[in-house]
């Protein structure tokens, strides 16, 4: 068994759509029954609205990626606005 998506609770779904594009380029979006998320080379990204019982921001998921080069990609994600809560 493999695990194959992480449902990401936002504040705003468009807005975190848009950043997690520019995070993930080979990103594809898709569709599916009218709940949107992004394809990461097979690896799903759902976003969805918190609401009252799930929040959003650093008290939701957490996901690990496999980089080759972890510091030009903690850069670049810093460049798109992302913070660092924890050190590598």
């Amino acid at each position: 068994m493999l695990p194959v998506a992480n449902l990401i609770h936002v504040s705003d779904v468009e807005a975190a759509l848009r950043w997690y594009q520019l995070a993930f380029p080979r990103a594809k979006l898709r569709d599916i029954d009218g709940f949107v998320c992004l394809d990461v080379d097979g690896f799903l990204l759902e976003l969805v609205a918190a609401d009252e019982k799930v929040c959003s921001g650093k008290a939701g998921s957490v996901t690990y990626w496999g980089v080759t080069d972890l510091d030009s990609e903690i850069l670049r994600f810093k460049a798109l606005g992302a913070d660092v809560y924890r050190g590598p």
